[in-house]
């Protein structure tokens, strides 16, 4: 599923059966989160050169529960998810100005990456999230050559 929020995406990946399965959609988003942020780094360079103002992402990943489905009213129905697990992938993304980072992760997802070189950024207290939670981040640098090495440690 994808959603569009505003000047935000949404972005879910299915995961039914077992931990195999959970890993398998964790490297998925991951790969898909790299691709979107080597894509943006190309077109801001494209902009500067252009004399555009800069374009700057973020993008966070978490993996958890959720509830899917039509909400709305009758007149303008609208499919979407929703859940505890979707505030705090929108609190995570609220950390990469933060943290400097452009990739930014939940304990839940860097545990499933294995190889991929995750920076440790610490625990953060989230709005909205009773207890702090503990994150991980990738460098920009890193980010491609993660989701290449993924790809075919997977493969």
């Amino acid at each position: 599923m994808l959603k569009f929020i505003g000047d935000a995406v949404l972005a879910v990946f299915r995961v039914e059966g077992d931990e195999t399965a959970r890993v398998d959609a964790v490297t998925r988003a991951f790969r898909a989160a790299c691709g979107a942020l080597e894509r943006a780094s190309a077109l801001h360079q494209e902009r500067l050169a252009a004399g555009r103002a800069p374009l700057v992402i973020g993008l966070s990943l978490h993996l958890g529960h959720v509830a899917y489905g039509n909400i709305g009213s009758p007149t303008r129905l609208d499919f979407t998810v929703i859940g505890a697990a979707v505030n705090l992938a929108s609190r995570l993304e609220g950390l990469c100005r933060t943290l400097g980072y452009p990739i930014v992760m939940s304990h839940a997802v860097a545990s499933r990456l294995g190889a991929a070189p995750l920076v440790d950024a610490g625990s953060h207290r989230l709005k909205g999230i009773p207890e702090p939670v503990h994150v991980w981040a990738v460098t920009e640098g890193a980010a491609a050559e993660s989701a290449l090495n993924l790809a075919i440690e997977r493969s």
